[in-house]
């Protein structure tokens, strides 16, 4: 069985997350029980993951229970259709199949895979009507399944260039026909990093801020011929890219029937961009020579990521915040601690390989809670936090940065301690790493848990210096007047019904 590859499902949730956070609408919005799906497209040879998505809307009684039913009577002699062993209890009667949730969730999602039966033909189509059921509301959704023709367009997996922050550079893109059937026509859809923005106006490439570059070919691409841009694609790297740092984009080939099911998606649709007014961007053959129906790419071999490693003098000063509170041994006490980027250069949170942010645990305590944006490090090259994220009881954190940061912004973390041994102060230590950092002197600051007063002035877990309410404090380090402003997360939360994500927890 072909299945996708964590390459093309990473591509699907780039593309539809960009989509869907441009879009006005969300497609889990508040309101009536809705079934969220979109039409099927699967070639023989191969099989689609897809989903299908509830929106509850209303109230959400603590017993009610959600039911889907699924009438394959139109495509049963097509496909396959395979439910999840997980979440559902599936039972099937002639051709009609019923699913029941295991458990009331916020945002139900029934994940299945479909396949192309041996005498189904490419053009077949029926129509899979679905019917959702839950606390006495029925809701129902018909969506097309198509037998498409397999194909396969390649593209490089990776390109990379060098560029100063302000400069324009120019993304070429190449693709090739892998396949033994003639391609007609091709979609390239551009996700630029936010840092390297679209700056193109060719006639055929559409483009709107926050949302991808869409150019759309007539070319009919033959079996084992390559293919490239006429003209590279232009992107301008931002005047706040960091020296050292790597802007990445994504170069993404779709048939397009394929990109015709995300675009006409109908509970996500793609809001329409801006055609360009100059020439048309070409696709020119490169390499040697070797009735149509709706095509679809089998393979995840198809997406570019074209790095840009940034050059020049850009620098980002992260000044880092500790905090100190104040208890008795038993006691439960809040710490924070915290970094903020002084600029001008931006500083993004994401991928990394070994932490940002550092945080040593004071002697004497044990951290209870521990932000999820954390995970143990114990130094060195190697963090491998994985399934770590938010574990308690260790000595030494690393943590991600909350969000990425522009000059001004400020990621926080809050620990829970329980203050184990107190004879005296103690302290930790939290530390910022970054490369090219111009100011090492405001890397590292204190988190200090101190002996509350005998008198009974002081009480423990008083929260530290640091207020979640982003008010002022003075920083213990000689970072004076450091404003810190939690950090809430939100990272990819509205990306599309597609399963994937191997980044942590999104809550700090």
């Amino acid at each position: 069985m072909l299945t996708y590859s964590a390459r093309r499902r990473l591509a699907l949730l780039g593309v539809a997350g960009a989509l869907l956070a441009a879009s006005a609408t969300p497609a889990a919005a508040a309101g009536p029980l809705r079934v969220l799906a979109a039409d099927v497209l699967v070639a023989k040879g191969s099989s689609s993951y897809q989903e299908v998505g509830v929106a509850l809307g209303g109230d959400e009684p603590e017993d009610a229970s959600l039911r889907l039913d699924f009438d394959l009577s139109e495509v049963d002699s097509l496909i396959t259709l395979e439910p999840p062993s997980d979440g559902w209890d599936c039972a099937r009667t002639g051709k009609k199949l019923r699913c029941e949730a295991w458990e009331d969730l916020p945002s139900p999602t029934f994940p299945y895979w479909v396949a192309v039966r041996a005498e189904a033909a490419p053009g077949d189509t029926g129509d899979l009507p679905i019917t959702a059921t839950y606390a006495g509301r029925k809701a129902s959704r018909t969506i097309t399944v198509t037998v498409g023709e397999g194909v396969d367009l390649e593209s490089e997996p990776e390109e990379s260039a060098e560029a100063e922050p302000g400069s324009r550079v120019g993304l070429p893109g190449g693709v090739r026909n892998r396949g033994q059937k003639t391609v007609h026509g091709a979609v390239l859809v551009l996700r630029p990093h936010r840092l390297s923005p679209y700056v193109g106006n060719f006639r055929n490439c559409a483009y709107r801020d926050g949302q991808p570059a869409v150019c759309r070919f007539d070319t009919e691409l033959e079996p084992g011929r390559s293919y490239r841009l006429s003209d590279p694609l232009p992107v301008r790297l931002d005047d706040s890219a960091r020296t050292g740092s790597r802007v990445t984009s994504h170069l993404d080939w779709r048939t397009k029937d394929d990109w015709a099911l995300i675009e006409k998606n109908p509970d996500s649709p793609v809001p329409p961009g801006r055609p360009g007014t100059g020439e048309e961007l070409r696709l020119v053959e490169v390499g040697a020579r070797r009735a149509a129906v709706p095509q679809t790419d089998t393979t995840a071999n198809s997406v570019t990521a074209f790095h840009l490693k940034v050059t020049g003098h850009s620098t980002a000063d992260l000044a880092v915040a500790g905090s100190t509170a104040t208890g008795g041994v038993g006691d439960r006490v809040r710490v924070r601690a915290g970094v903020k980027n002084l600029g001008p250069a931006f500083v993004e949170a994401g991928p990394v390989t070994l932490p940002v942010v550092r945080i040593e645990v004071p002697a004497g305590t044990t951290a209870l809670t521990v932000p999820r944006k954390c995970a143990p490090y114990s130094g060195g090259d190697v963090w491998n936090p994985s399934d770590f994220w938010g574990v308690p009881g260790e000595k030494q954190y690393g943590c991600l940065l909350t969000k990425d940061l522009a000059k001004g912004d400020a990621s926080e973390y809050e620990f829970t301690l329980r203050i184990d041994r107190l004879a005296t102060e103690t302290s930790g230590v939290v530390r910022a790493r970054l490369d090219g950092d111009p100011n090492p002197g405001n890397d590292k600051a204190a988190i200090t848990v101190r002996p509350a007063p005998t008198d009974g002035g002081g009480q423990g877990g008083d929260g530290g210096t640091l207020p979640i309410t982003g008010t002022s404090t003075g920083l213990i380090a000689g970072v004076g007047g450091l404003l810190l402003v939690a950090g809430v997360g939100a990272l990819l939360a509205a990306q599309h019904r597609r399963n994937v994500v191997a980044s942590p927890p999104s809550s700090t």
